[in-house]
């Protein structure tokens, strides 16, 4: 009971269906997402980035045909009709064949569905800002401890600070793709009981890092991108680095990685007060291999200022991949080397008759004509590999009946000399296998041959029908 014998009532909540304004709507089409995220896009991934949009049916009526059209402020303009069967409530991921020419160093992205008689145009549109930094490819051998740059503001300013790092690492747009920025820093951070006390690299407060300031900014996502890594040649390739989270507030880290297909998040993710040490992590990158990468840090800041959270010395490794090939000249005694290891920083080249070299020769010159074992040792400082390789057909080019063969081993083109003309050639595997035959009708006392579609193996060619030369190829 209030003044002048006023009574209260109390309201029950009507559940009404889904519209605007507590009207129905028949049809509405509304954009939910488009890909790629915005942000920051590496133009190693080519001169074009791939458009993606979720389409999610909002009323009660189904979509049968939905117009998607495409616009920038690089003045690109394109659309696209898609048929569809989209009942009420689902959702349906849409790919334009057309994708957006990387024309500018940054672009703002339009996108709007047209369906007919859809009732709400207030969800028809999303708009997205992304950044074309240039990036060099990288092999897989990458460090960065971040001593050569220098150090941003520790003042707790949150978006208003931007802070440039280098070497192919960025931090994303403030404001845009996330909240703030990882920042330089060395030495302690401003806020007791959290954040580390010296770098990792060189434990001195001299040492640099980077980290997120949490005073005043609670809640709050940085992103930071790596240079593009090169991965087509790579076996095992791991991502590692050492952070330190410490505080009674902390958030959480995580780690993502951009291929071609997008971005694959948290294949790494950690929460929380981890102790005031710096910690190791390593992360296995195995399901990247044969592709182009970049991976993303991505920092958030808990509840309170005890959310300091660093990183140092991040590593995009490899160990090293021994390899070599070689033939043999037309003296059968010297040999030819050609070096296809990968990853490698040093080397050991031991040529089986007592030479031992500091990295691999151009060619070696044998004393006899006789079997050696040749082994490439190569080193870097994530570890070592090795591959040996037997030179069993050592002497053979030099002359049998006044046939030359070489080189031999063969990978691409094979050429027969003779002092006599050639007028047949037949190559049989070392089972017996009659692999490949020739008649020459113009004799001739030279014969070159492609070998490409010639497995690798052990062979005998047989010329004239009586001369037999051995022969290995090797691709």
């Amino acid at each position: 009971m209030g003044p002048n014998d006023a009574t209260g009532k109390r309201m029950d909540a009507e559940q009404k269906p889904a519209g605007i304004f507590e009207c129905i709507i028949n049809t509405d089409a509304a954009i939910v997402h488009l890909s790629p995220e915005q942000g920051s896009y590496r133009d190693c991934f080519g001169d074009s980035m791939p458009l993606a949009l979720t389409l999610r049916n909002m009323a009660v009526q189904p979509i049968n045909s939905a117009t998607v059209h495409i616009n920038s402020s690089s003045g690109q303009a394109f659309n696209e009709t898609f048929a569809l069967n989209l009942i009420a409530g689902d959702s349906i991921n849409l790919v334009m064949t057309q994708p957006l020419a990387l024309l500018s160093t940054f672009d703002t992205v339009f996108a709007r569905v047209d369906v007919a008689q859809d009732g709400n145009s207030h969800n028809d549109t999303i708009i997205h800002i992304y950044q074309f930094p240039a990036s060099a490819l990288t092999i897989p051998k990458v460090t960065e401890d971040f001593e050569s740059f220098a150090n941003c503001s520790m003042d707790p300013l949150c978006e208003t600070i931007e802070c440039s790092i280098g070497n192919g690492w960025f931090n994303e747009k403030n404001g845009e793709a996330d909240d703030i920025d990882w920042r330089v820093s060395s030495g302690v951070t401003p806020t007791e009981f959290t954040g580390p006390v010296t770098d990792h690299t060189t434990g001195s407060s001299n040492g640099k890092y980077i980290y997120l300031e949490s005073s005043d900014c609670y809640f709050k996502t940085a992103m930071l991108t790596s240079p593009c890594i090169d991965l087509d040649d790579a076996t095992t390739p791991t991502l590692t680095f050492w952070y330190h989270m410490h505080g009674g507030s902390v958030g959480s880290l995580n780690v993502d990685v951009l291929d071609s297909s997008g971005w694959n998040l948290n294949i790494f993710n950690l929460y929380g007060e981890q102790g005031s040490e710096w910690k190791f992590a390593s992360v296995d990158l195995s399901a990247f291999t044969g592709q182009i990468i970049v991976i993303r840090f991505r920092g958030t800041t808990g509840n309170g200022f005890q959310s300091d959270i660093a990183l140092d010395d991040i590593g995009i490794t490899h160990p090293p991949v021994s390899k070599f090939a070689y033939s043999i000249q037309l003296d059968g005694l010297t040999v030819d080397f050609v070096d296809l290891s990968t990853y490698a920083d040093t080397m050991t080249f031991e040529t089986g008759d007592g030479f031992t070299y500091g990295s691999l020769p151009l060619s070696h010159s044998y004393a006899q004509a006789q079997g050696y074992l040749v082994k490439q040792t190569v080193f870097n400082q994530f570890g070592s590999d090795a591959s040996i390789q037997a030179l069993s057909t050592l002497g053979i080019e030099a002359r049998n009946n006044d046939i030359y063969v070489f080189p031999n081993p063969a990978s691409d083109e094979l050429h027969l000399k003779m002092n006599f003309p050639i007028q047949n050639m037949e190559i049989f595997s070392s089972t017996g296998e009659l692999v490949r035959k020739m008649n020459i009708e113009s004799a001739s006392n030279q014969l070159d041959l492609n070998v490409l579609h010639i497995e690798s193996g052990y062979y005998i060619i047989r010329v004239n029908g009586t001369s037999l030369i051995p022969l290995s190829v090797i691709h």
